[in-house]
């Protein structure tokens, strides 16, 4: 998978998310690991454009190798906890997006139930809420993981592209499942220092294009 790596690497966009408020079934078995960190990435386009998009529409590379349209890539590195050492392809569905008011930046999305699938063995993560800032390229999102009957629901976090450069723009990022207050202050501290080192590698990358 190291083309994967290069590619992603020398991609001009980046994501990351943090936690903000979480809360977890009551009847949670904990099949998904509170603190488990997911990192994904891809290719998303706005149709029609970024300045009125209507609809996100998700892509992968090496479609020989399983990706390809309604694929996103989950990476090994960064993963942890239920989601540590997974390298593959899983599907993602396209997002519907509406102008909250006329004229404004902002564009949301309802909630998709199984937004990303086959994560691993019956985990899936749905998709609650999506809001979209055109004008930054950054959206909040909210959703759950899923396992079966158990759940663990996350709230809050940053989402980052080029979408104001480039349509469409390859993006990557981290969900993380956290079910406490007590452990979001260092999984925030994460998801921003996860930020901060994809853009130094974003423009080390430029640097030596």
């Amino acid at each position: 998978m190291k083309s994967k790596t290069m590619f992603f690497g020398a991609a001009a966009t980046a994501i990351a998310l943090s936690a903000a408020t979480i809360s977890a079934s009551p009847a949670q078995a904990l099949s998904i690991t509170p603190g488990s960190i997911l990192n994904i990435g891809g290719v998303v386009q706005a149709n029609p454009n970024n300045a009125a998009p209507t609809e996100f529409v998700f892509d992968a590379p090496f479609p020989e190798f399983g990706g390809g349209p309604g694929k996103t890539v989950i990476y090994k590195k960064g993963s942890t906890g239920s989601f540590a050492g997974l390298d593959r392809f899983a599907p993602i569905q396209n997002l519907t997006l509406t102008q909250l008011t006329p004229g404004g930046h902002l564009f949301s999305s309802g909630s998709v139930t199984n937004f990303i699938t086959n994560i691993k063995a019956g985990i899936s993560f749905d998709l609650t809420k999506f809001i979209y800032d055109n004008s930054k390229s950054s959206a909040t999102f909210e959703g759950i993981f899923r396992s079966g009957t158990d759940s663990i629901a996350a709230k809050g976090g940053l989402f980052t592209s080029q979408l104001t450069s480039f349509n469409p723009a390859s993006y990557s990022g981290s969900i993380a499942a956290i079910p406490t207050p007590a452990m979001l202050p260092g999984l925030i501290g994460l998801g921003m220092g996860m930020l901060r080192k994809r853009k130094r590698e974003m423009a080390a990358a430029n640097a030596e294009a």
